[in-house]
């Protein structure tokens, strides 16, 4: 099965299943809620998501950092009511059945110590450099497409009858 790890508005989109730009480590360990128990929700969940830049030119990555710039800056103004395009974080793992995506409240980027150091040779391209994506989120997601419901029959509802 394939792995989506994407980060999107609709209209701008990270993807970090590919080896193309901030590219998913091993050690990734998804963040699921714990429910409290009662009728509350529980708190906004950060994950911590370690990528490697497998990125080549200069103008790639300045591309790819402002992407990410972009969709901080919209979760932020969603966030705060000031803006009308949310932004997800898509994610199907291969033990996981179906995609679910999470609203976005911020993300931030950490690179590791080494990124953009002094021993750099030739420009300051990102290529084989770790970093950090951490992805603050909603608790609880949503699936990303309709699931068919099971039966064809009637079934009694508060207020009527559907099928």
């Amino acid at each position: 099965m394939a792995v989506t790890l994407q980060i999107t508005d609709g209209t701008t989109t990270v993807n970090l299943a590919n080896s193309t730009g901030p590219e998913l480590q091993a050690n990734y360990l998804p963040v699921f809620a714990t429910p409290p128990g009662d009728v509350t929700i529980p708190p906004d969940i950060t994950e911590a998501v370690p990528v490697y830049l497998n990125i080549t030119t200069d103008d790639n990555l300045a591309a790819t950092m402002q992407d990410i710039s972009r969709l901080a800056e919209q979760a932020a103004f969603y966030t705060a009511n000031k803006h009308q395009t949310p932004v997800w974080f898509h994610r199907k793992l291969d033990t996981e059945s179906g995609a679910i995506r999470f609203l976005v409240k911020s993300i931030t980027f950490t690179p590791n110590a080494q990124f953009g150091g002094v021993f750099d040779d030739g420009p300051c391209i990102a290529s084989g450099r770790l970093g950090v994506l951490s992805i603050t989120h909603h608790p609880y997601g949503e699936r990303t497409s309709a699931v068919a419901a099971s039966g064809t029959n009637s079934a009694s509802v508060l207020g009527g009858v559907i099928n």
